[in-house]
């Protein structure tokens, strides 16, 4: 696909560094990797922190976009991703995932084919965008007490998305 595309990008990753609006071209999908036409794509806490004050993956270029996870349709497949996956709505999840991929808050995003998974019928894209950074920090508060055989946690944040998971 050609053409041009919005993203909403760090161009540094010390605190107060500058933002804004940045016309890239739409990628291409490296080997094992897709690209997501972007739906929707939440603010979490690991977000809001990276885009306020210390953006904490690396930067490859002189800029990063923004967005840890979100929604979309898989539009292009690589090399190395079954073709079925195309024409597919997804949950995605850019972080950690590659040093190809950046980040949601963008038209199309670049995503590694083991970081997006099939969204069930029925389901929007809204509701769906914050589908792993969240449920996993909560699944990994809970395996972490049943590790411990703890008789109690304390979660102090308890109007918080997780605090409501929990």
């Amino acid at each position: 696909m050609e053409g041009k595309m919005r993203a909403l990008v760090k161009y540094d990753a010390k605190p107060g560094s500058e933002s804004g609006l940045l016309e890239l071209p739409i990628p291409k999908p490296p080997k094992e990797h897709v690209i997501v036409k972007v739906k929707a794509s939440p603010i979490n806490p690991s977000d809001e922190y990276s885009f306020r004050k210390q953006f904490s993956g690396e930067f490859y270029k002189d800029y990063k976009i923004c967005g840890l996870e979100g929604t979309g349709d898989v539009i292009e497949v690589g090399e190395g991703v079954d073709a079925s996956w195309k024409g597919k709505k997804v949950a995605a999840n850019v972080w950690q995932s590659s040093k190809e991929c950046e980040g949601m808050w963008c038209e199309y995003a670049i995503v590694h084919k083991d970081y997006i998974f099939e969204l069930p019928e029925g389901i929007d894209y809204e509701e769906a965008a914050g589908l792993f950074i969240n449920p996993y920090t909560m699944l990994g508060f809970i395996e972490k007490i049943q590790e411990k055989k703890a008789e109690a946690a304390i979660h102090t944040a308890s109007a918080s998305s997780l605090g409501k998971m929990l």
